[in-house]
């Protein structure tokens, strides 16, 4: 038998049973590898794992980026409309040129 590691997750909505909780969305709890992922075959999305490298707030929610797999936050320009050759700017006038 593996040995078992007690790991950092956040709970990500509020979650009771009869065997684990009542936890509250935001909350951060101590648990094995192999409960955890029990409670998440039993309410998906319930538990992330925690970064252990990310120093938490105590009294503050766990941001995203200290989640375990969460992409960095990156900024998205907005798309512009691709030209057509030929036919100038986007919303231009047909036949109107300066």
């Amino acid at each position: 038998m593996a040995p078992r590691y007690s790991v950092r997750y956040a709970v990500l909505h509020n979650y009771s049973s009869t065997d684990f909780g009542p936890w509250e969305k935001g909350s951060t709890i101590i648990l094995d590898e192999e409960s955890a992922e029990w409670v998440n075959r039993d309410s998906p999305g319930t538990l992330a794992e925690i970064d252990d490298s990310v120093k938490l707030v105590k009294g503050q929610p766990v941001p995203a980026s200290a989640l375990k797999g969460a992409a960095p936050a990156k900024k998205v320009a907005p798309k512009k409309p691709p030209e057509v050759p030929g036919q100038g700017a986007p919303g231009a006038k047909p036949g109107r040129r300066k």
